[in-house]
């Protein structure tokens, strides 16, 4: 299994280029983009316009978790997907979210995914740190990263960015399961955004990083009315 995040500790330059082009992405064109509330109930578009669909719309994985109302940041607007998490008590190695051709997912094209946490002032069971949670995040088999999410948690969400080339007609994104002795897994929001093979970035994966995903180190507000609000 490919440490992600370890591969790409070496590769500085191409992260800070992911983080800089994705802040800039526009909420008006949403063509192909999926939003996942994790936990959530029913569809609805935000404040930003962006709609968000339930992640019952995503296969029997709802049926695997248990969800949870919680308050969201203070700088949302409802309706947010912070409001609930999906969390996942069960003994499975791992819990998968997957994003397939009915999503737009095709081999060999660039998205954008996005996982978000939220649990707010503490989460719904017992964890082996008082107030901290630790799981691994994977992308396909591949670690993603290794969340260590300290509560409760203040002013905004953790959350997790990578641009990836598809290697086939769907995309996973799996939470390592307690089975395997880290803490229950849980998660707020999942979402999948295509990105232009134009993008600079994008051809830096095709043309000299063998394929390999890239992470957003830091995400910049250029534009934003204030620091509390993302261009997305």
């Amino acid at each position: 299994m490919m440490d992600v995040k370890r591969y790409l500790s070496s590769q500085w330059i191409p992260i800070i280029l992911c983080g800089l082009s994705v802040c800039c992405m526009q909420t008006e064109a949403q063509a192909g983009f999926t939003s996942i509330d994790c936990g959530g109930t029913a569809n609805y578009s935000d404040v930003n316009g962006i709609s968000w669909i339930p992640d019952s719309y995503m296969g029997a994985i709802s049926s695997e978790g248990d969800a949870k109302y919680v308050d969201p940041p203070p700088y949302t607007t409802d309706p947010t997907p912070l409001s609930t998490i999906r969390y996942f008590p069960g003994n499975h190695s791992k819990y998968c979210y997957v994003f397939t051709s009915e999503h737009g997912v095709q081999k060999d094209s660039a998205y954008l995914v996005r996982a978000s946490f939220w649990a707010g002032s503490a989460v719904p069971y017992t964890t082996q740190v008082p107030n901290r949670v630790t799981f691994d995040l994977l992308i396909y088999t591949d670690l993603w990263d290794e969340m260590n999410i300290s509560l409760p948690q203040i002013d905004r969400e953790d959350f997790r960015e990578i641009d990836i080339l598809a290697i086939r007609d769907s995309i996973e994104v799996c939470l390592v399961g307690k089975s395997t002795g880290t803490d229950i897994p849980f998660i707020s929001s999942l979402v999948l955004r295509p990105l232009d093979s134009d993008l600079k970035y994008v051809d830096h994966m095709v043309q000299w990083t063998g394929k390999r995903p890239l992470l957003s180190a830091y995400r910049i507000n250029y534009g934003a009315p204030s620091a509390q609000t993302y261009i997305r």
